[in-house]
C-alpha cells in the first residue's frame, strides 16, 4: 500500500515516519510514556482514615472516666457503658468507605464519631453535676476526642480530594 505525505503529497516508503521532502511526521503519533499519574493525596487520606478509625475503636476499650471516692477507684470504658458500639459502627463505616472507594462514607463516619464524642462530653458533664470533682477523665476520653476529630478531618479531606479529581 503506497503512502503519501498528507502535507505535500510526496510518495513515501511504508516504513517512513516523516516526509523526506517537507519533514512532516507521517507515522502514527508516538505512544509517549503512557498516562501521567497525577499525584493525589487519596492514599495518604485513606491511611489516615484507617489509623484514626483504629484509634477510635481502641479508645472504646480504654478507661473513659474513673471515679475516686473514699480511697476507692472505679473506671468505666465507652464499651462498658454501651455507647462504644456507636463509635465502632461509625469507624467501621469510615473504613468500609475508604476500602470500597466511596469518599462520602469516611466523611459521614468521621462526622458521626466527632458528634458522638461531643455528645459524650456533654452527657458526662450533665450526669456528674456536683460530683464532677471526683471524676477524672481517662485516656479513652482524650484518645476518643482526638481520634474522632481527626477521623472527621481526614474524611473531609478525602471527600474534597475525590471531588477535586473527578
Amino acid at each position: 500500500m503506497a503512502k503519501f505525505c498528507k502535507n505535500c503529497g510526496t510518495p513515501l516508503n511504508d516504513d517512513a515516519t516523516f516526509c523526506g521532502k517537507c519533514g512532516t511526521s507521517v507515522g502514527a503519533p508516538s505512544a509517549g510514556r503512557g498516562p501521567i499519574h497525577t499525584s493525589t493525596h487519596a492514599d495518604k487520606f485513606k491511611l489516615g482514615v484507617f489509623i484514626a478509625s483504629a484509634l477510635v475503636i481502641i479508645s472504646t476499650i480504654l478507661p473513659y472516666a474513673s471515679v475516686s471516692f473514699f480511697g476507692l477507684s472505679e473506671s468505666v470504658s465507652l464499651l462498658e457503658g454501651g455507647d462504644g458500639w456507636f463509635f465502632i459502627a461509625a469507624a467501621a463505616v469510615a473504613i468500609v468507605g475508604a476500602v470500597i472507594g466511596k469518599p462520602i462514607l469516611p466523611l459521614v463516619g468521621g462526622v458521626i464519631a466527632a458528634l458522638l464524642s461531643l455528645f459524650e462530653i456533654a452527657n458526662t458533664k450533665s450526669e456528674l453535676g456536683a460530683y464532677s470533682s471526683m471524676v477524672d477523665m481517662g485516656l479513652g476520653f482524650y484518645l476518643n476526642l482526638i481520634a474522632s476529630i481527626a477521623l472527621a478531618a481526614v474524611g473531609v479531606l478525602l471527600f474534597l480530594d475525590a471531588k477535586k479529581n473527578q
